[in-house]
């Protein structure tokens, strides 16, 4: 998923003419009506959200279905962060609410793949239901609604059901609408702002190492870690300041901290939460760890995880290091079934903590190896340490 908050300005030297080209994520299809209202089922209208400060001209922009219909030439500019609504046939879909666009063209009842496209035919924003609609209920006439309109328009998570208590408008026989045209969806979600991959929590020399990787972020200041020394709480906030985010959009990022306050033995658990552009706080994840005074990670290493897993044409491996085998001779090598030396990954003195190595699926040579099961090994001194197993799919 790739999130752009800003415009990309192209000079055309040899007209004078200033073309602002809109990126990917800056309107999104934000509320679908598919089953139209109690008053009548050909009541269809679709919601847009401009997600920029800036506003943006929809001439020569398109929405449609890959079906063929609805296919939509829009007119008319969305105002910075406002609503575009569009409504079926004529201006009473939503009585009470002036139409930005009226259309034709009838939306299916079971599923729809539907594109905004830009007048230079960049696929701006993309809903993809082909396989059914992801929300919204046709017996009680509740449209389906856009939880974070900066979150992927095709993840089925990000989308709902109106809740029927947020309302806003009425439909042609002046009943209230079961949706939201031209304000904030129902199930509004900031929440989806970040999307975790793992969180893990060990015990090291020094305290508990938590670890915790993200895959995307989007309008957030950065996290919040707390404890709880038995189970139900209370929690108490580990750092007295935000931990910054790293980054802005789609790219991964990793985080490292160390809880050196803990009381004793015990078991303890550990809760991530986001801080949104308001200040507001928003679950992440939860690991609990059991500590204990004799000597932990007894093997010095473990796997977490590598992703993606099955993998073609490449994938990523994170492991930690502990203190026991800090500053040894390690070696991460991969190995097929038969117990032959495929890659090797690295070699040389770890320090303590998480790390990540990535495998292009080739060997040695630099020829790419055929589909099938393969073993990361870690050795340390030329004992084994652990080992994590590698699909590779053609």
């Amino acid at each position: 998923m790739k999130v752009m908050k800003t415009f990309c300005l192209l000079s055309l030297v040899f007209t004078g003419i200033i073309v602002y080209a809109a990126n990917p994520g800056a309107v999104v299809i934000n509320e679908i009506t598919w089953m139209g209202t109690d008053a009548s089922s050909f009541d269809e209208w679709v919601e847009l959200l401009n997600n920029t400060n800036t506003s943006i001209d929809l001439s020569g922009w398109s929405l449609s279905a890959s079906d063929g219909a609805p296919s939509i030439s829009l007119t008319g500019t969305i105002s910075a962060n406002g609503y575009f609504l569009l409504e079926r046939t004529d201006d009473t879909s939503v009585n009470d609410i002036a139409a930005d666009y009226i259309y034709t063209g009838a939306l299916e009842d079971g599923d729809e793949m539907l594109q905004l496209k830009d007048d230079l035919s960049q696929v701006i924003d993309e809903v993809d239901c082909s396989s059914g609609w992801f929300a919204g209920d046709n017996d009680t006439k509740s449209t389906m609604e856009r939880l974070n309109p900066k979150y992927n328009g095709s993840a089925s998570e990000n989308w709902g059901t109106n809740d029927g208590s947020t309302i806003n408008g009425s439909d042609a026989n002046s009943n209230p609408l079961n949706g939201t045209p031209k304000a904030q969806n129902s199930v509004y979600d900031i929440s989806l702002s970040v999307e975790m991959s793992s969180f893990s929590a060990v015990q090291s020399a020094s305290g508990v190492m938590l670890h915790w990787t993200t895959e995307s972020e989007i309008d957030i200041q950065g996290f919040y870690l707390s404890r709880a020394n038995e189970d139900g709480g209370p929690y108490i906030d580990l750092n007295t300041a935000i931990i910054p985010c790293k980054g802005e959009g789609s790219s991964r990022q990793v985080y490292e901290f160390t809880d050196n306050t803990l009381p004793g033995e015990g078991t303890y658990t550990y809760r991530l939460e986001e801080i949104d552009l308001k200040g507001r706080r928003h679950f992440l994840a939860m690991k609990s760890v059991q500590v204990s005074d004799s000597e932990s990670e007894s093997m010095g290493f473990y796997f977490i995880r590598n992703y993606p897993n099955p993998f073609n044409p490449s994938t990523t491996i994170e492991f930690h290091v502990g203190s026991q085998i800090e500053g040894k001779q390690t070696s991460l090598i991969v190995y097929d079934l038969l117990g032959r030396p495929v890659k090797k990954l690295n070699k040389g003195a770890y320090r303590s903590g998480f790390f990540q190595t990535q495998w292009d699926g080739k060997n040695e040579q630099g020829v790419e190896v055929p589909s099938g099961l393969y073993l990361a090994v870690l050795k340390v001194n030329g004992q084994l340490h652990g080992s994590k197993r590698l699909i590779k799919m053609q």
